[in-house]
């Protein structure tokens, strides 16, 4: 990567091969597809499994999983465990629609052991949900989408935004 001294742009390369995808970048209130924009770069795959940032803090952009059969998930590992007593999942608008996950569910880990905390059978579609539980101790937070239990159109793809935890 690196910047283009006349045109000021930022250029980043993404070298892809038969075993590394190309990546799509949404950007917008519509959630356009723009192959052009590369920034912030918010990458979890295909080099890694693991990112330090899901997604870049602006609720205009998104993380999205592959549009693939199976559950999909995002995990939070906290450095230290971490009381929690209230996570809210930002849903990405595309086509004045509010990509929500209609059935998922929220587990905790403690003491290294996988729980489920909250299960969520039917969400609306809406900006945001927000879940508040007893103040808890945890070592991770691991939001699962069922499998077909995305958006209605999108029923493959996990979408977010931006998760919050306090």
């Amino acid at each position: 990567s690196g910047w283009c001294r006349s045109c000021l742009l930022y250029i980043s390369l993404h070298l892809t091969d038969e075993h590394t995808p190309p990546i799509l970048w949404y950007h917008g209130e519509d959630m356009r597809l723009h192959p052009y924009l590369m920034g912030p770069l918010v990458v979890a795959t295909p080099f890694s499994n693991e990112t330090p940032r899901l997604t870049d803090g602006n609720l205009q952009t998104a993380w999205a999983s592959a549009d693939s059969p199976g559950e999909h998930w995002i995990e939070l590992s906290f450095p230290i465990p971490t009381r929690v007593q209230r996570i809210v999942l930002h849903w990405p608008e595309w086509r004045q629609h509010y990509r929500c996950s209609c059935h998922y569910r929220i587990e905790a880990r403690r003491n290294g052991s996988w729980a489920e905390i909250i299960a969520v059978p039917d969400n609306p579609e809406r900006p945001w949900t927000v879940h508040d539980i007893p103040a808890t101790e945890l070592e991770a937070l691991r939001i699962v989408q069922a499998a077909g239990g995305g958006f209605p159109k999108h029923p493959d793809r996990l979408w977010v935004a931006q998760v919050e935890v306090y």
